[in-house]
C-alpha cells in the first residue's frame, strides 16, 4: 500500500470490516455528533478537513500512552514495539500530531465471545512496560525476570484501555490534530500491515480466557443502595490504589459521582447537591494525586450523570473496572 491518503488506508481496512465510522472535526471544540461510513452516501470525498478521527476496527488494538512529554512516549511505545516484533505481530507506527504515538496492530479474533475483552487482554500483554526512569524502561517480560530487589525501581505504565471500548474514536490517518494544527504521520510500519491479520500467541489467549472465566462467575449484582460500603468501593476511594489507576481515573470518577449523588436515583447518596458533591471530588481529586482533569471537568461530568439512572451499577460492575484500571 504505497498511497499517503486516508481513503486508500480506508479501502484496505474495509477487507476486514465493512463498515468504518468516520467524522470530520475542526477545532477542539467542535462538535463530536457529525459522523458518516466510508463511502455511504454522505460520504465526502473533498470534504475540509477530511474525517481526521475514525472507529477503531473490531479486529484493530491501538496502543498509546498518554504522559505529557512526547519523548516519554515514545520511549514507552518503543518498548510494546519490540515486543509485538519478537511475537511477529505486524503494526504501523504513527505520530499523532499532538504528544503521542499510536501503535496499530490487526489481529485474527477468531472466535472470541468478547471481543473487547480480547482487546484488552492484547492491549495489557504488549502494552505493560516498566520505567525506573525516562531512559529506563522494560517490558514485563525483563520486568518478571528480576528480583524482588531489583522489581521496587519500578513503576508500571499502562497503555489507554479505553482505546479498546466498541466503536472508540482514534485520530485517523494523516488526520488533522485540532489543538496543534498538525496532522497524523507514519513513522514506520511492516511489510503487508493491514492486508493481513497477526495470529497471537497461544500466551495471550491462555489470559483471556482466564479473564473470561472470571467475568463469566462474577455473578453478584446488587443495587446500588448495598454498594456504598463495600471493599470495592473503600478500594476505589483508596489513596495509594488510585495513584496507579492512570486512564481508569475517569472511570473511577464514573463510579463515585454515580454512588454518592442524592437523588432520585439514588436516595441514599451522600451529596444531595451538584456543588457539595463537586467540592468534595475536587478536594479528594487533588489529594490523591490526580491531575489530567480540572475542576471544570469535574463539573461538567457531574453535571452529565447527575440526573441520569445508573442505579443498578453493582459490585459486579466495581470490581470489573477495579481489576482493569488495577491491572489485577
Amino acid at each position: 500500500m504505497k498511497s499517503n491518503n486516508l481513503h486508500q488506508w480506508l479501502k484496505t481496512y474495509q477487507t476486514h470490516q465493512e463498515q468504518i465510522q468516520l467524522v470530520s472535526r475542526e477545532s477542539a471544540t467542535t462538535w463530536w455528533g457529525s459522523r458518516v461510513y466510508f463511502l455511504d452516501e454522505d460520504y465526502n470525498d473533498n470534504k475540509y478537513p477530511f474525517y481526521n478521527h475514525r472507529a477503531v476496527l473490531d479486529c484493530e488494538v491501538v496502543i498509546e500512552y498518554d504522559t505529557p512529554e512526547r519523548e516519554l512516549n515514545l520511549a514507552l511505545v518503543k518498548v510494546a514495539e519490540r515486543q509485538l516484533e519478537a511475537d511477529n505481530i505486524g503494526y504501523s507506527l504513527w505520530y499523532s500530531g499532538g504528544k503521542s504515538y499510536h501503535l496499530h496492530l490487526l489481529i485474527d479474533a477468531k472466535d472470541a465471545g468478547r471481543v473487547q475483552l480480547l482487546k484488552k487482554t492484547v492491549t495489557r500483554y504488549y502494552g505493560t512496560v516498566y520505567m525506573a526512569n525516562k531512559s529506563n524502561v522494560i517490558s514485563h517480560r525483563e520486568y518478571e525476570v528480576l528480583s524482588d530487589k531489583e522489581k521496587e525501581r519500578y513503576v508500571r505504565v499502562l497503555p489507554d484501555l479505553r482505546l479498546c471500548d466498541n466503536n472508540h474514536l482514534v485520530r485517523a490517518e494523516y488526520g488533522l490534530h485540532e489543538a496543534s494544527g498538525n496532522h497524523k504521520q507514519l513513522t514506520r510500519r511492516t511489510p503487508c500491515y493491514g492486508e493481513e491479520l497477526s495470529v497471537v500467541p497461544m500466551a495471550v489467549w491462555q489470559s483471556y480466557s482466564n479473564k473470561l472465566t472470571a467475568v463469566i462467575k462474577r455473578t453478584v449484582s446488587t443495587g446500588l443502595n448495598d454498594v456504598i460500603d463495600s471493599p470495592e468501593v473503600k478500594a476505589l476511594l483508596s489513596t495509594t490504589n488510585f495513584k496507579q489507576y492512570g486512564d481508569g481515573k475517569k472511570r473511577a470518577l464514573f463510579i463515585l459521582i454515580n454512588l454518592l449523588k442524592k437523588n432520585t436515583y439514588n436516595p441514599n447518596g451522600t451529596y444531595d447537591t451538584k456543588e457539595k458533591l463537586i467540592e468534595f471530588l475536587w478536594d479528594w481529586y487533588k489529594y490523591v494525586g490526580g491531575y489530567q482533569n480540572t475542576k471544570i471537568d469535574l463539573s461538567r461530568m457531574v453535571g452529565y450523570y447527575w440526573y441520569r439512572d445508573y442505579s443498578r451499577m453493582g459490585v459486579g460492575y466495581i470490581r470489573e473496572v477495579l481489576e482493569e484500571i488495577s491491572g489485577k
